[in-house]
């Protein structure tokens, strides 16, 4: 299984909050989907999953070219973590006024992330078991994932880079295992990155 965030947006190059905002991938982003869709290339994908704001699908859609599947399939349960009225807003400063995201007023907590991201991949038991998936999601989500099927509680203040992907692999019934996390594409030599 894939776990991979969409590309860079500028509100990412502006270290903003995203949640439900549905930016575009910028110049950047865009680069980064496409070697992150080469870099994937080869690995046998059955399906991809994503969010259905804007960065998520662009980013699925060019993993689902290079992988010759049709089109991605939309999953709210992968949407941005809801930031509320502070979506937009420079997460430094969210977290200078309320001492961290969780403790600002009227945005989603981790547990409702961590759920509804655990119950999709619950429901896609099946199809993991006849091959290898991919799901497309959001910073805040990743961390959820990814701290909870590889059992790490070390991921509270990581930030998975834009375009980066994780591999997990499942070993049991309800066992993972992490065999990657947050790999990005490399730049071709001398190409600038703004």
């Amino acid at each position: 299984m894939l776990l991979v965030r969409h590309g860079r947006t500028a509100l990412n190059a502006g270290d903003r909050l995203r949640g439900r905002l549905d930016p575009p991938l910028d110049r950047v982003g865009l680069a980064e989907v496409r070697r992150t869709a080469q870099a994937l290339a080869g690995q046998s994908l059955l399906a991809v999953f994503c969010s259905p704001l804007r960065r998520a699908v662009q980013t699925a859609e060019a993993i689902c070219r290079v992988a010759n599947l049709g089109e991605p399939r939309l999953r709210e349960e992968l949407l941005d973590r809801d930031y509320g009225d502070w979506a937009g807003e420079p997460e430094s400063e969210v977290i200078e006024q309320w001492g961290s995201i969780d403790a600002a007023p009227g945005i989603e907590s981790r547990a409702s992330v961590a759920d509804r991201a655990g119950r999709l991949l619950a429901g896609r038991r099946p199809l993991l078991e006849r091959g290898n998936i991919a799901f497309v999601t959001h910073d805040a989500v990743l961390r959820e994932l990814v701290g909870t099927v590889a059992a790490r509680t070390d991921l509270q203040d990581h930030h998975f880079r834009t375009a980066g992907w994780s591999v997990i692999e499942r070993v049991g019934p309800d066992e993972w295992r992490l065999l990657a996390m947050d790999r990005t594409a490399r730049e071709p030599e001398g190409q600038e990155r703004s």
